[in-house]
């Protein structure tokens, strides 16, 4: 889809949700796919937003939040992505008041998703240098996706080995 100047006709605005983390999103959806998606307000429009913007929407892993596009409208780029429900930091605390914590199960899911998303950046050339479990979203499917890409930088430069030294 790329950059537009204003919501593509093919786009029915579904209203505002308050997001607990992401603030107020605009909810749209694909008129003929019925395909949801959120659209954040970011800030002015400057040509160092828009390429990140463009950097991250070139990232495909299952576990990066997919952008979808972005567009401009009164000198604010807005940024097109998928549907998120919850940060782990909300489910964190959900399981912590009804005494439900994560089965070995669920955890070795949420440290082998972290794991690969890192690795997928690190190949990359990319990092995330705040990761935290506000930064850590949800689907309704359980799905874990990392976001905050304002935290993401390119660098080559391999500061320090990490070593087993059980062996």
């Amino acid at each position: 889809m790329g950059q537009q100047t204003s919501l593509p006709d093919n786009f029915t605005n579904c209203g505002m949700k308050e997001h607990p983390t992401l603030g107020t999103l605009m909810e749209i959806q694909e008129k003929e796919s019925q395909t949801r998606y959120f659209v954040k307000s970011l800030e002015k429009t400057n040509e160092a937003i828009q390429d990140r913007i463009k950097k991250v929407s070139t990232l495909d892993h299952p576990n990066v939040l997919k952008i979808h596009s972005h567009f401009i409208e009164e000198m604010v780029i807005k940024v097109v992505f998928e549907p998120i429900e919850y940060t782990l930091a909300q489910e964190l605390g959900y399981r912590r008041e009804a005494k439900n914590f994560f089965s070995e199960e669920e955890l070795l899911y949420l440290a082998h998703s972290l794991i690969s998303v890192f690795e997928y950046l690190q190949r990359n050339g990319l990092a995330h240098t705040q990761l935290c479990s506000k930064n850590v979203m949800l689907t309704g499917e359980g799905k874990t996706k990392i976001f905050d890409f304002a935290c993401l930088f390119s660098g080559t430069k391999k500061l320090v080995t990490i070593r087993n030294d059980r062996d």
